[in-house]
């Protein structure tokens, strides 16, 4: 017998290998539950990261293909159907084709690439965040959206866009309401859900040790032949996530889908973050093998755990020259000398 004790928030974890068996489900849940609960988080800091989603030809191709195939499938359906055999399932159908096919037709503009470039602090009462973006289009042609600054003192948030002279005073709200991913649910969800919880779902759950790691794998019988499975490796030393992988077989029992979610790690201030995560998605199109359509990539460029000054940042916004609309009062007026205006409008 084989025997690793693992030391987790004061919790011991005994898994035994004998004869190839595994400790049992319940316990594999509660370990990533407590491997999950332990990954670095924080309510004070100052982080700089990046996210990059990227897409690729075999994406485009695939919507093509499922254009096709729907717009051949309606065609065939509506000519193969006579007229007393068109119930209201039939006509509910119908319409269901040109609605899939125009989200489809949407895709095909999505960028192949965009970048969101954030510099997030949280000090515990307010944030400061200031990002941009760049994109590439299906064409090839670059563009970039211009930064925009969004901070709370905890009472008010303003926005401000520099590049217009302008700034929005609102009602202060948790972090900014905008399309900047929040860094921990890029870092740490997988198909956007908490690890415990997505391994959680697989009732046949196994762990071993490998190589100095612990490997967890979940399997799902869907059918005959239809079946999921996920792997999930977690360092043996640092207890935190390196891979999960869940490959689909469908019904033919042939690979359909394949989706991966890496980490890489860096010492910041003394705190173990993901550094590097990268997310990919592999679909087959028919029967073919799966090729890589999307990719998303998260960089934490710096990590501090002094946050900035939010009141301090919001004030020195306010000395520029800009044309505020404060939504509070309902009012316009121009910065560049607020005097105590920050903190009459924080009461």
């Amino acid at each position: 017998m084989k025997t690793w004790a693992i030391v987790i928030a004061g919790m011991f974890l005994i898994v035994d290998h004998c004869g190839g068996d595994a400790v049992d489900a319940s316990s594999i849940r509660q370990f990533v539950k407590k491997v999950e609960d332990s990954l670095v988080k924080g309510n004070i800091y100052h982080i700089n990261y990046e996210v990059c989603e990227k897409r690729t030809d075999a994406f485009y191709a695939h919507k093509k293909e499922l254009i096709k195939l729907f717009e051949q499938g309606a065609a065939s359906e509506l000519n193969e159907t006579p007229p007393a055999q068109r119930d209201a399932a039939f006509a509910q159908k119908q319409a269901m084709y040109p609605q899939v096919i125009r989200q489809w037709k949407k895709d095909l503009t999505l960028a192949r690439e965009l970048t969101i470039f954030c510099d997030y602090s949280l000090d515990g009462t307010g944030f400061y965040t200031k990002h941009y973006m760049t994109y590439v289009k299906v064409d090839g042609t670059k563009g970039s959206w211009p930064p925009s600054i969004t901070v709370s003192d905890g009472k008010i948030m303003g926005n401000f866009y520099l590049s217009q002279s302008q700034a929005v005073i609102q009602p202060a709200t948790e972090r900014p309401q905008g399309s900047t991913p929040v860094w921990t649910d890029t870092a740490y969800l997988f198909m956007q859900t908490p690890l415990s919880t997505y391994m959680g779902n697989y009732l046949d759950l196994s762990m071993k040790e490998e190589g100095g790691d612990f490997v967890i794998t979940g399997e799902k019988k869907l059918g005959p032949k239809e079946l999921g499975h996920s792997e999930l490796r977690i360092n043996g030393t640092t207890l935190t996530p390196e891979s999960l992988v869940f490959l689909y077989y469908n019904k033919l029992g042939v690979l359909h889908q394949k989706l991966t979610k890496t980490w890489q790690y860096r010492n910041f201030a003394g705190l173990l973050l993901p550094k590097c995560v990268t997310e990919q998605e592999y679909n087959a199109v028919l029967n073919e093998s799966p090729e890589l359509e999307k990719e998303r990539i998260l960089t934490i460029n710096q990590f501090d755990p002094v946050p900035l000054d939010a009141k301090a940042e919001f004030a020195k916004l306010l000395k520029s020259d800009l044309s505020v609309f404060d939504e509070i009062t309902g009012t316009h007026y121009l910065s560049g000398n607020p005097g105590n205006a920050l903190d009459k409008l924080s009461k």
